[in-house]
């Protein structure tokens, strides 16, 4: 442990002493003002320092798990290492209590399965999770994700089923800036599925904006948009995106859609 980590638990573990001691001086305060009973007070104290646990419990879980996530999300955005992110994640799931922090792991495990474009793998992993009682943002992001592997089998039926099912959850989501980029491509994929290429330009553009740094996110729409430029006839706007594409670093799946693309590209041109 490095110093700075050392001086930072202290201070934490300062804070939480602190807190602890001011909420026992505020109840037994309280309870010699209005003569409670000294037991009932102790089981007041107890509820809200279980309650206090507890919430701190649920936030260094999340806090832990969500490093976990970058770190293997780098295996599999970075090195590409499909089958350590999908072990590993799965790992991580078994070994996990937490109910929400598990379901979380679970949203996630099938981003090594579609990375490969084994879509289907990743459908039938996401139909065997139970979503009933988890929260809007997790329902947002099991139907959106969901949505987003059938738009890409070319599933558009059970695509437009699945997106209607979890759409107020999906709209919720999308207020939440970590997943407003990856819902909106998946938006614009399901509206280039229908055909509707003007409504779906508009949706990957916006997800680029979204997306900042999300290079992976960014191809995508590139590679929809591009797509949608070909058939609109602006050949020269789509061999720019798809040019980008190819000077990134890909996951499998894009890259290989990109090079498709730049062949199809390439014959029109021809």
């Amino acid at each position: 442990m490095n110093l700075k980590a050392f001086f930072k638990k202290i201070i934490i573990s300062i804070l939480i002493g602190l807190g602890i001691g001011l909420i026992i001086g505020i109840v037994f305060a309280f309870a010699a003002e209005e003569h409670i009973d000294i037991l009932k007070t102790i089981s007041i104290l107890f509820i809200v320092l279980l309650t206090i646990s507890r919430i701190t419990y649920i936030i260094l879980s999340f806090r832990k798990s969500s490093k976990e996530m970058r770190r293997l999300i780098k295996s599999l955005n970075e090195d590409f290492d499909l089958e350590r992110y999908i072990n590993e994640t799965q790992v991580i799931i078994n070994k996990t209590k937490n109910k929400s922090i598990k379901l979380y792991w679970a949203l996630n495990l099938p981003l090594g399965y579609s990375s490969n474009g084994q879509y289907q793998k990743a459908i039938d992993y996401m139909l065997n999770l139970n979503v009933k009682d988890a929260s809007s943002t997790i329902k947002g992001l099991y139907y959106n994700n969901l949505t987003f592997y059938y738009c890409e089998l070319g599933n558009l039926k059970a695509a437009l089923k699945t997106f209607s099912t979890g759409e107020r959850f999906i709209n919720k989501t999308l207020k939440n800036i970590h997943y407003t980029a990856s819902l909106l491509n998946t938006k614009g994929l399901l509206e280039y599925l229908k055909g509707n290429l003007s409504e779906s330009e508009e949706l990957f553009e916006k997800s680029k904006v979204q997306a900042i740094a999300n290079n992976h996110l960014i191809a995508s729409s590139n590679l929809y948009l591009a797509r949608i430029y070909i058939q609109t006839n602006r050949l020269a706007e789509a061999k720019l995106l798809l040019n980008y594409n190819i000077s990134q670093k890909l996951l499998p799946i894009v890259l290989s859609e990109t090079e498709k693309t730049l062949k199809e590209l390439q014959s029109f041109s021809d």
